[in-house]
């Protein structure tokens, strides 16, 4: 991702707002803090290679738009998720971090879409589903067949899905060919940029 941003869409238009990113199993936030310093270096690139004007300073206050989202389950590695990502900027992160609960997520969104009973907590993440992801990352993280199944169904509610001749987001899942765990063939597209990855097109 680092070396071909582009073929990940990082740097597609997706409007006024930006992209928007979510990182599953996140851990270190190793993913999300890459995005968000890849849409910096961006940024800064675009402006230091264009004339100076006198909007200038507003558009150096846009760097980096979009959202990313970072989350896990555990609260120790939330804690430590939220050390990564400070330790690697100064102020403002830009990176949001919030815990995302595999097995009730699904149950809560069908739940909420319909207008049902949410259960007695609310899932944090909710907050940032306004509307779905544009690209969903998902790293070391399937560890049997179980983290597979859930994995997908967590994706087909968080990804943008196609519509209307829009292709839909992008699910990234790095894993190497040869593991026995791979998820859940969905849409399987294969335009990877290296071949130790698989890219993902999620249909609910």
């Amino acid at each position: 991702m680092a070396k071909y941003p582009d073929q990940f869409g990082l740097f597609d238009s997706y409007g006024s707002e930006g992209i928007r990113i979510l990182e599953l199993g996140a851990g270190t936030g190793l993913l999300s803090i890459l995005c968000r310093k890849l849409h910096h270096l961006k940024a800064a690139t675009d402006l230091s290679s264009s004339p100076r004007t006198p909007n200038h300073r507003e558009q150096e206050g846009g760097q980096g738009k979009g959202l990313i989202v970072a989350t896990d389950f555990l609260p120790e590695v939330i804690d430590n998720l939220k050390t990564c990502v400070n330790l690697n900027f100064s102020g403002e992160t830009g990176i949001e971090i919030a815990r995302l609960d595999w097995t009730t997520f699904p149950t809560y969104m069908a739940s909420r879409n319909a207008g049902g009973k949410r259960g007695n907590e609310e899932e944090e993440t909710s907050q940032f589903m306004d509307k779905p992801f544009d690209l969903v990352l998902a790293s070391d993280c399937v560890y049997d067949e179980t983290h597979a199944k859930m994995l997908r169904e967590v994706v087909s509610w968080t990804l943008r899905l196609p519509e209307d001749g829009d292709e839909g987001g992008t699910f990234v899942c790095p894993l190497f060919l040869s593991s026995p765990l791979l998820p859940l063939p969905l849409s399987l597209e294969f335009s990877p940029p290296s071949p130790h990855l698989r890219r993902f097109q999620v249909y609910r």
